[in-house]
């Protein structure tokens, strides 16, 4: 949250005293909308012209943000270099005129970007700049020295000075750049709170705009962070707030640390952290579906607090070069459309939401320490087959496929399951049974590895597809067998494996989400047009066997929980959403640790909890039913 952000930050404060190196660049004049005025000298920024149909950023909006680069990062879209909107941070005049300032806005000694500054005070009047006094360049190394502390860099500090701000003895707050910068202060605190939080406080502070998409991108690599960017319209002139979120964990407290000046998009001394912040977040896909809607926005501002607004800094100089030359931009530049009014997060049509029709799995460790539940049915189950190998041993005990035991406490999801032997009758057991908890923990039992093979599970499964009544499950279940063991097979193997075990099926995606050597499979029948895909789970951490919160649902094993959250990170991940989307139903098919993915995906994907970040991510819209073309 929000709260802990000084906090974190005031630890590390003492640990950096690296300096940019490098003056500031002036500005030439510009009125306060942004116009240039016939003094401007073009020579003294390079103005690059603008494409029509590729995205710019128009304005920015920053609270408390750290400065960025050397010189001042410029608006190349501008004449005079400059961005409209305004930079803003909390300082307060002692005794003797010593000043107290928000500690993130002299946490490093770049200048700030070219754009207004105003330095809020309480109780009397606030210091403006507009970019376009010839005199301003000092604002872009604003607040210089003073006592700095973390305290002002709270909401807390921000909201009632803002929201009464007057400049040379004169109420403004009515007029710009002060007047949306009130508005945005908003977004800039509430990026960082759930979604359906910051929906209410739009409501309250911002009538006439929403919510339109909250993507967040994780790390679960070496520590735990999440990323959220959002992006909010207002209804009457369909421009949007693009916003992103400040330091919300201790470990990202580097990011502001690593000072050293570093290339980016045509600039040469922007600050390291902050550009492999911004470079992080675009490399996945959560930054491919925020692209999407800034495509159908009039304008566009960039909002952030803190950290947030360091990286709307360096985003947006890159944005505003248009350098399609340039591999940074090509990263993250879109193509304008005509602009649209877009559906508020959360306001969908449920009956259009996609959904898991059948789960089969083979030899998949539990999931979660509270069974995981099908939420539309009525009694929580889902249709399909879990299966895993076991022998009863002379004496008593048993030995059992390692995958479905091995570092396996937790209960499986609702759904019928059967543990299958090949010499004795095998257990099957209903939805809703102590099958949840099966295979059981006994002194007398050990797990094996030569048992979590597709050999064992093909031949045991062929001698149940004759026996009712639960023959149509074991004839679904055995004709998915081949699939879910492909999961380590080159594009030709697994086509030719296709072919003469799923005869009539075909495979419409081979895609690399995670790990290359483990794609996603995609198939769908050539004849019902129904679908079936593997999640890859090689890489989940099975011994990070402990509870943790995941889309709305609670004690969900935290590895496997973090493997998933990787896969639809992934910039392909947009893509088979498309595909699954052109499927009549979909089915999710998983061996081992990518069974335990299909159990977590679905549950999630079936609670159809329209407001949770994590169903944001991994639902699908349904679309035209229709025969995809082979891609393998």
């Amino acid at each position: 949250m929000a709260s802990g952000c000084w906090h974190f930050l005031h630890f590390l404060l003492f640990l950096t005293s690296l300096r940019a190196p490098g003056a500031t660049e002036g500005c030439e004049k510009e009125d306060l909308l942004g116009e240039p005025s016939d003094e401007v000298n073009l020579l003294h920024v390079n103005r690059v012209p603008r494409s029509k149909d590729l995205g710019v950023v128009n304005r920015i909006y920053t609270f408390g943000a750290p400065a960025t680069s050397t010189p001042a990062m410029p608006n190349k879209q501008a004449a005079n270099g400059c961005f409209q909107g305004l930079r803003t941070y909390t300082e307060n005049v002692i005794a003797g005129g010593t000043h107290e300032v928000d500690a993130a806005s002299v946490f490093t000694q770049y200048p700030h970007a070219k754009v207004a500054a105003l330095a809020l005070h309480w109780d009397e009047n606030s210091f403006f700049a507009e970019c376009a006094d010839p005199d301003v360049q000092e604002a872009f190394d604003w607040p210089k020295g003073g006592a700095s502390h973390w305290e002002m860099h709270g909401e807390q500090h921000y909201r009632p000075r803002l929201g009464n701000v007057s400049v040379e003895g004169r109420d403004v707050l009515k007029e710009e750049p002060f007047a949306t910068a009130n508005k945005m202060m908003t977004l800039a605190y509430k990026s960082y709170d759930t979604v359906s939080n910051v929906k209410a406080a739009i409501k309250e502070h911002l009538p006439g705009w929403r919510l339109v998409d909250r993507q967040v991108y994780e790390n679960t690599d070496t520590y735990y962070d999440t990323d959220p960017i959002m992006l909010a319209q207002e209804e009457s002139t369909l421009n949007c707030a693009l916003v992103f979120t400040g330091t919300d964990n201790f470990w990202e407290l580097f990011t502001s640390t690593s000072q050293s000046p570093s290339d980016w998009c045509g600039f040469d001394q922007v600050h390291l952290g902050y550009r492999d912040e911004v470079r992080t977040i675009l490399k996945h896909d959560s930054w491919n579906a925020i692209k999407a809607k800034l495509a159908k926005c009039n304008e566009v501002y960039c909002v952030g607090h803190s950290l947030g607004g360091a990286m709307c800094d360096v985003f947006s100089g890159c944005v505003n070069t248009q350098d399609v030359s340039n591999a940074d931009f090509q990263s993250l530049m879109w193509h304008k459309e005509a602009p649209e009014f877009m559906p508020e997060v959360g306001d969908v049509d449920t009956e259009q939401l996609g959904t898991i029709s059948a789960i089969f799995t083979y030899g998949a460790p539990g999931s979660a320490d509270l069974p995981l539940e099908n939420k539309l049915t009525d009694d929580g189950c889902f249709y399909g087959l879990r299966t895993y190998t076991e022998d009863d041993l002379a004496g008593g005990g048993k030995r059992v496929d390692a995958r479905a035991f091995t570092q396996n406490t937790m209960p499986h999801l609702w759904m019928p399951s059967i543990g299958l032997h090949w010499h004795e009758d095998s257990y099957f057991a209903e939805c809703k049974s102590e099958g949840v908890t099966w295979p059981q923990h006994s002194g007398a039992s050990y797990d094996d590895w030569n048992l979590h093979t597709e050999a064992n599970y093909g031949d045991r499964l062929a001698k149940h597809v004759s026996k009712s009544p639960q023959k149509a499950l074991y004839e679904q279940s055995l004709a998915f067998v081949d699939m879910a063991f492909a999961y380590n097979q080159a594009a030709g193997d697994v086509k030719l494996l296709m072919n003469s075990s799923m005869p009539g099926w075909r495979i419409v995606a081979y895609t690399v989400l995670e790990d290359a050597a483990e794609p996603l499979l995609l198939a769908q029948d050539e004849r019902t047009l129904s679908c079936a895909v593997t999640l890859p789970g090689e890489q989940g951490d099975r011994a990070s066997n402990w509870g943790t919160g995941f889309c709305g649902l609670e004690n969900v094993h935290a590895g496997y929980r973090n493997q998933l959250s990787k896969i639809m990170e992934a910039k392909a991940w947009s893509s088979v959403k498309a595909k699954l989307a052109q499927c009549k139903d979909v089915i999710c098919v998983g061996r081992s640790k990518g069974g335990a993915m299909c159990d977590i995906f679905s549950a999630c994907v079936n609670s159809q909890a329209t407001d949770d970040q994590d169903f944001l991510r991994a639902h699908w819209m349904k679309g035209t039913v229709q025969l995809m073309p082979e891609n393998i």
